[in-house]
C-alpha cells in the first residue's frame, strides 16, 4: 500500500512539474529571448536558442503570429515563409514582412507592410512605433543585412507617411478638444478627414463616425450650415445601406433640428417627413418611435404659424404613445408617462402660442384625469403630474397653483408611506422635501395669504415635514442630510416670524445633521459638497446665537465662542488636508466677527484663511485657488484700510502684504495696485502723511495704466478710474484744484491716447471730470463735461447695430444731464433732448428698444411736471410690453389725486392698467 501511495505521488507531481514547471520554463526561455535582444551586444548564440524554443512552442499552441517574431529573432527565416505564412494571423503579419526585408524581396514586403496597415489601422489611429522598435532590434541581430534593413525601414516610413498625417492630424484634434479649443478641433478633425480620404478612397462610409464628430464640432461652433452639409454626407451613405438603419434616422433626426435652430422651417419639415416616412416602412409597430416624430412635426407647424396641421399632429403623438403605453401592460409600470406629459405639455403650450389659454389649461388637467382613471392609488405619476400643473399655473391663478402644489404634496406623502423599498423610499422623501421647500413661493404669491399668514402656514407644513420623516422610514434608518435641509428650511421660516428661540434650536438642529453626513461619509469628493452647507449652517448659528443688537458693544458672548471653536475642530478634523475649505471656514467666521467689530479676532482668522489659500495654491495651482488668494488679500485689505484703529500696525501690515505680493503674485498685478490703494487709504485716514498718500495712489494707477494696456481688461479700467478719482478727490479735499483735475485730465488723455475708439470709456472719464468741478461747485464746467459725456455715448449709439450693448450706459448719462438742465431751470435743453430722442426712437434701429426710450422720455417729462405728456409716453411704452412698468406710479397717481391734472375716461384706465386700481 505505501508503495502504492509512492507511485501515485511520483505520478501526480510528475503532471504538476508537466504543467507548472514546464509553464515556467517557457516563461523564462522568452523572457530570456527578449531581454537578451534589446542588449547592444546580444548573445546571438543564445538568443538562436531561447527565441526558437519559444517559437516552437507557439507554433504548437497555434499561435502563429507570436511565432513569427520569435523565428525572425531566431534567425529561422525559411520556417517563417515555408510554414507559418499560410497559417499567420493578419494582426501580426508585419513580422512576414520584416522577413522578406531580410531576404531583399522588396515588393512582396511593400505589400504586407500596406495590408498591415489596412488591417491594423482601418480607422487611421494606427501608431509606428513598434515598428520603429523592430528596425532598432533587428540590425543588432542581422549585422551583416543591414543595408537590406535600412531599406527596409525607408519602405515602412514611405508606406506610413499618409497614415502618419493622419495619426498626427487626429492626435492634434484630440488635444485640441481635450482643452476646449473649438476652432482647432475643427481645423484638425477636417486635416484628418481629408487626409484619410486622400489616402484610400472616398468612401465616407468607412469615416462615418469622425464625419459625424465634425458635425457636432460645427453645430457646437453655431455653424449650423457646415454640420447640415457633413450630416447629408452621411445620409448619401445611410440611405443606401440597410445595416445602418439606427444611424440614417439619427442623421434625419439631427439635419432637421438643426434646420429649425437656424429658422428653416420648411426644411426641417421636409426631414422630418423624411424620417417618418422611413418609420413607417421600418419602425411601423414602434408607437414610441412614430409618437416622437408627430410631436416634432406639430412643433416645426407652430413655428410655421400653422396650429391645425400642429395639433394633428400633436393629438397623433399623444394617441400613439397611449397605444405604446397599454401595449404589453406598461400601463402598470410606469413606462413613458413622462414622455406622455411631454406630448400633451407641447399641444397645451400650441394652444398657449394661439392665445387660447382656456384650451391649454384644459389639455394639461386633460392628462391629470387621465392619472386619476388609469392610475388610482399610484401616486408617483400623480404627485409629479400635480407638481408640474402648479408650474403651469404659478403664472396665471396663483390660488389654484397652491391647491394644486398641496394635492401634490398629498401624492408624494401618500407615495413614501406606501414606499417599502428603502432606496426608493429615501428617494421619494428627498422628493417630497423639494415639494415642501417649494411651497412657499406658492403661498406668498396667493391672493388668501398676508406674509406673517404665509410665515404661520410654512411654519406649520414644515414642521409637518419633521414629524413625518420621523415617523416613517427614518426610525430605522436616519436620512440625516434631509433632515439637516428640513431644518435649515425651519430655521429660515422662524427668523422671518420673529422667533429667535426656535430660529436658534432648528439652526443647531441643521448644524447637527449635517455633521452627522459629514461623520458618515468616506468618499472625500462627496463629503466636499457638504462643506458649503455647514458653513451657512454655522453661519446662520452664529447670527442667531449673537442677539447683542447694539453695533458699539464688541464684547462676543462665550456661546459664540465655544461655537466658533467648536466648527473649526470640525473642519480641521473632517477636512485635514483641504486647505481650500479650511480657508474659506475661516473666511466665514472672520466675516462674522468683522461684522460684530471684532476686528481683531477678525483679523486672526483672515491671516488663517490667507495662509490655507497659499497653501492651496501651493498643492494646486489652479485659476480656483488664485482666487482664493486673492479674496483672502482682499479681504486683509479691506480690514487694514477700514476697520483697523490701530493705524501703524495697519500700515505695517499692509506693507507686508505688499512685499508678499510682490514676491509670490507677481502675475497678479491688480492685487498689487489694490495694495497700493489700501496704503494710501490707511495714510489718509492719519491725515498726516501726504507725500505716502499721493506716492501710493499713484502706484497704483501706474500699475493699473500697465494692467490696462497688457489686458484690455473692463474690470482694470474701472479700477484706473477708482483710484484717479481718489487721488483727485484728496487733492480736492486739501484744495489743490490744478493737481485735482490734472489727475482726471490724465486719466482723459490716457484713454484718447491708448483707446481712441473706445467712446464708452471717454464718456465716463468726462463725466467723472464733472463730478471733479463739481466738487470746486464749478457749475458751468459740471455742464459743459456732462454734454460732452452724453455726446459722446450718444455718437456711439447712433453708430452702433445693438442699443442693448450701449444704452444702459446712455441711459444713465441722459438723466444726469437732463437732471441738472432741470436743476438750472433751461427746460428748453430737456425739451430739445428730448426731440433727439425722438428723432433716435422713430429712425431705424429695432423696434424692441423702443420701449426704453420711451421710458426716457416719460421720466424728461415726468421732470419738467408735465404729468400729460409723462402718461402718454408711458402707456405707449406699456403697449409694446404690458409688462414694463416704465415709471413709478406715485407721482401721476399723486398728482392726479390733488387734482394737479385732470385725466379723462380712456387715459384713466390706461392709468389703472399700468398703475393698478387707483
Amino acid at each position: 500500500m505505501t508503495y502504492f501511495k509512492i507511485i501515485i505521488g511520483f505520478l501526480i507531481w510528475g503532471v504538476l512539474f508537466w504543467f507548472v514547471g514546464g509553464s515556467w520554463l517557457d516563461e523564462r526561455r522568452e523572457d530570456a529571448c527578449s531581454s537578451e535582444v534589446r542588449k547592444e551586444k546580444p548573445d546571438l548564440e543564445l538568443i538562436k536558442k531561447r527565441c526558437i524554443q519559444t517559437a516552437d512552442n507557439y507554433m504548437e499552441e497555434g499561435y502563429y503570429g507570436s511565432a513569427a517574431w520569435f523565428y525572425l529573432l531566431g534567425g529561422d527565416l525559411d520556417k517563417n515563409l515555408n510554414e507559418v505564412e499560410a497559417k499567420i494571423d493578419d494582426d501580426f503579419y508585419m513580422n512576414i514582412g520584416h522577413t522578406y526585408v531580410l531576404k531583399g524581396e522588396f515588393d512582396k514586403a511593400r505589400k504586407i507592410y500596406e495590408d498591415y496597415i489596412w488591417y491594423e489601422g482601418e480607422n487611421y489611429e494606427l501608431s509606428d512605433d513598434s515598428m520603429q522598435e523592430d528596425y532598432k532590434i533587428l540590425p543588432r541581430l542581422y549585422a551583416g543585412d543591414k543595408e537590406n534593413l535600412a531599406k527596409g525601414l525607408a519602405l515602412w516610413n514611405e508606406v506610413y507617411a499618409p497614415i502618419g498625417k493622419i495619426v498626427t492630424a487626429y492626435n492634434n484634434y484630440e488635444t485640441a478638444e481635450e482643452e476646449g479649443n473649438q476652432k482647432d478641433a475643427i481645423k484638425y478633425l477636417k486635416q484628418t478627414l481629408e487626409y484619410s480620404f486622400d489616402y484610400k478612397d472616398k468612401e465616407v462610409l468607412k469615416y462615418w463616425e469622425r464625419v459625424e464628430s465634425l458635425a457636432y464640432l460645427y453645430k457646437d461652433d453655431g455653424q449650423e450650415e457646415k454640420a447640415i452639409e457633413h450630416y447629408k454626407k452621411l445620409e448619401a451613405i445611410y440611405v443606401k445601406d440597410n445595416e445602418k438603419e439606427y444611424e440614417y434616422k439619427s442623421v434625419l433626426s439631427h439635419i432637421a433640428r438643426l434646420y429649425s435652430d437656424i429658422s428653416k422651417h420648411d426644411q426641417a419639415l421636409v426631414y422630418y417627413n423624411k424620417m417618418l416616412a422611413y418609420k413607417e416602412k421600418s419602425d411601423s409597430d414602434n408607437n414610441a418611435s412614430l409618437a416622437l416624430t408627430y410631436k416634432d412635426i406639430g412643433d416645426v407647424y407652430i413655428a410655421l404659424k400653422k396650429p391645425k396641421k400642429a395639433f394633428e399632429r400633436y393629438n397623433k403623438s399623444i394617441e400613439l404613445q397611449h397605444a405604446y403605453l397599454k401595449s404589453s401592460d406598461l400601463y402598470s409600470l410606469n413606462t413613458g408617462l413622462d414622455t406622455l406629459e411631454w406630448y400633451y405639455a407641447a399641444l397645451s403650450d400650441g394652444y398657449l402660442e394661439m392665445k387660447d389659454t382656456k384650451m391649454a389649461l384644459f389639455i394639461r388637467k386633460q392628462y391629470v384625469s387621465f392619472l386619476e382613471e388609469h392610475y388610482e392609488g399610484d401616486y408617483k405619476p400623480l404627485a409629479t403630474a400635480h407638481y408640474n400643473l402648479a408650474v403651469y399655473l404659478s403664472d396665471r391663478n396663483n390660488t389654484a397653483a397652491l391647491k394644486t402644489h398641496l394635492m401634490a404634496i398629498h401624492d408624494m406623502e401618500e407615495l413614501v408611506e406606501r414606499e417599502y423599498e428603502p432606496s426608493a423610499q429615501e428617494d421619494a422623501v428627498g422628493m417630497l422635501f423639494e415639494y415642501y421647500n417649494n411651497l412657499e413661493s406658492y403661498v406668498l404669491r396667493s391672493n388668501d395669504y398676508n406674509h406673517t399668514k404665509s410665515n404661520e402656514l410654512m411654519v406649520g407644513y414644515m414642521e409637518k415635514f419633521r414629524e413625518f420623516q420621523e415617523n416613517t422610514f427614518m426610525q430605522d434608518k436616519v436620512n440625516h442630510l434631509i433632515l439637516a435641509k428640513t431644518y435649515s428650511v425651519m430655521y429660515d421660516t422662524y427668523f422671518d416670524v420673529n422667533d429667535c428661540n426656535n430660529t436658534n434650536k432648528n439652526a443647531k438642529k441643521s448644524v447637527w445633521h449635517m455633521k452627522k453626513v459629514i461623520e458618515n461619509e468616506e468618499d472625500d469628493s462627496i463629503k466636499e459638497n457638504y462643506a458649503d452647507f455647514l458653513n451657512n449652517y454655522y453661519g446662520v448659528l452664529l447670527r442667531d446665537t449673537y442677539t447683542n443688537e447694539d453695533d458699539n458693544v464688541t464684547e462676543i458672548p462665550k456661546e459664540v465662542h465655544r461655537i466658533i471653536d467648536e466648527y473649526m475642530q470640525f473642519q480641521e478634523k473632517h477636512y485635514t488636508k483641504n486647505f481650500v475649505i479650511l480657508s474659506q471656514s475661516h473666511e466665514n467666521v472672520a466675516r462674522f466677527l468683522k461684522y460684530r467689530n471684532a476686528e481683531k479676532l477678525a483679523m486672526e482668522h483672515y491671516k488663517k484663511a490667507f495662509e490655507l489659500a497659499e497653501k492651496a495654491l501651493k498643492k494646486e495651482d489652479s485659476s480656483e485657488n488664485k482666487a482664493l488668494v486673492s479674496d483672502s488679500m482682499t479681504a486683509l485689505l479691506e480690514l487694514y484700510s477700514e476697520n483697523y484703529s490701530d493705524y501703524k500696525e495697519a500700515i505695517r501690515l499692509t506693507k507686508e502684504l505688499i512685499e508678499i505680493q510682490k514676491e509670490k503674485y507677481a502675475d497678479r498685478k491688480i492685487l498689487l495696485s489694490s495694495s497700493y490703494d489700501a496704503l494710501a487709504e490707511i495714510y489718509n485716514k492719519e491725515n498726516n502723511q501726504s507725500i505716502e498718500i499721493v506716492k501710493n495712489y499713484r502706484a497704483s494707477i501706474k500699475i493699473f495704466k500697465e494692467d490696462m494696456l497688457d489686458n484690455n481688461s473692463t474690470q482694470y479700467f474701472y479700477n484706473l478710474r477708482a483710484s484717479s478719482m481718489r487721488l483727485s478727490k484728496y487733492y480736492a479735499e486739501h484744495k489743490e484744484k490744478e493737481q485735482s483735475i490734472a489727475t482726471i485730465q490724465e486719466l482723459i488723455d490716457f484713454t484718447i491716447a491708448e483707446f481712441p475708439n473706445d467712446k464708452d470709456k471717454l464718456a465716463k472719464d468726462y463725466e467723472a471730470l464733472s463730478e471733479i468741478y463739481d466738487l470746486f461747485e464749478d457749475d458751468e464746467k459740471v455742464l459743459i463735461y456732462k454734454e460732452k459725456a452724453f455726446s459722446t455715448i450718444e455718437a456711439l449709439l447712433i453708430q452702433s447695430n445693438n442699443y442693448g450693448d450701449y444704452f444702459n450706459n446712455f441711459e444713465n448719462h441722459f438723466d444726469n444731464l437732463h437732471g441738472l438742465y432741470q436743476k438750472r431751470n433751461e427746460k428748453d435743453k430737456i425739451v430739445e433732448g428730448i426731440e433727439k430722442l425722438k428723432t433716435m426712437l422713430y429712425g431705424e434701429h429695432e423696434k424692441e428698444y423702443d420701449v426704453y426710450l420711451l421710458r426716457m422720455i416719460s421720466y424728461a417729462y415726468l421732470g419738467m411736471s408735465d404729468y400729460k405728456k409723462s402718461l402718454a409716453y408711458m402707456i405707449k411704452a406699456n403697449t409694446l410690453d404690458d409688462e414694463t412698468y416704465v415709471l413709478e406710479c406715485n407721482d401721476i397717481t399723486q398728482s392726479y389725486a390733488f387734482g394737479y391734472i385732470y385725466l379723462n375716461e380712456k387715459e384713466l384706465k390706461a392709468l389703472e392698467k399700468v398703475c393698478g386700481s387707483l
